[in-house]
């Protein structure tokens, strides 16, 4: 599904009971006006060994 996340298009999962919503750096640089990082973090998953880093941006408008 393609979705816009500011001003650039992306294709998109939507999850919409999801807490969280990941986008790629390369995308949240395209962003003209991106919003505001509040803090990095490290994701993890369950059930496997891998780890993201990353950083809590708000407010997100969809």
């Amino acid at each position: 599904m393609k979705v816009q996340v500011g001003d650039v298009v992306v294709n998109a999962v939507v999850d919409s009971a999801a807490e969280v919503s990941i986008i790629s750096d390369r995308v949240y640089q395209a962003i003209k006006r991106p919003p505001p990082k509040l803090r990095d973090v490290k994701l993890l998953t369950a059930g496997r060994k891998l780890s993201m880093q990353g950083s809590v941006v708000g407010p997100v408008k969809l």
